[in-house]
């Protein structure tokens, strides 16, 4: 997807939230969005709320880790590596 589309994409999903503010997905994509453009404090904000919801979706942590590596909060993002990984240890058992 390149960065044109990523920006279209993006405003599909402010209006998903807009009129659905507690859906997973709705956030979950539009954290997605803010990573690929580099909107490293949204997509952490989208996945805070994206987590609140879900709070069982490993993948949903990965990416927020992958947001607090790119604004600096090291302690964050292993909290949530560390969520991720337990998570996806749990399935395979």
């Amino acid at each position: 997807m390149d960065t044109g589309e990523t920006y279209e994409a993006q405003v599909c999903l402010n209006e998903a939230v807009r009129l659905s503010p507690f859906s997973f997905k709705a956030r979950y994509n539009r954290g997605k969005c803010h990573l690929l453009l580099r909107n490293y404090d949204e997509a952490v904000n989208d996945f805070l709320k994206a987590i609140t919801i879900k709070p069982a979706h490993a993948a949903a942590h990965e990416y927020i880790a992958t947001a607090y590596l790119h604004v600096g909060e090291e302690e964050l993002l292993e909290k949530h590596q560390d969520i991720a990984d337990a998570l996806r240890n749990k399935k395979l058992e």
